[in-house]
């Protein structure tokens, strides 16, 4: 949550890594929809599982909105070939 507060702050994404979060996401929706369908249909829907992995589903869910919303206002980074910039050797 320090890493929101930061991206909140500074209207700058370079403080959050996508790929874990989309990761984080994914195993929580895979994980919310084994619970609640699971083969045979007469077993019962898991609520252990769905209730803790729904949460990290939606917890991921909202970083990757928060991602989005200040996807655009983060400023794109400069190259190392910078000629101004003195090479350190």
């Amino acid at each position: 949550m320090r890493c929101n507060e930061k991206v909140i702050d500074t209207k700058s994404v370079e403080y959050i890594p996508f790929w874990p979060f989309v990761a984080w996401f994914s195993n929580g929706l895979i994980w919310a929809t084994y619970a609640l369908i699971k083969v045979p249909p007469t077993m019962r829907i898991d609520w252990y599982i769905l209730t803790a992995n729904g949460l990290s589903a939606i917890c991921a869910a909202a970083h990757l909105v928060l991602y989005a919303m200040y996807f655009g206002s983060t400023p794109k980074s400069k190259t190392s070939d910078d000629p101004k910039k003195p090479k350190i050797m």
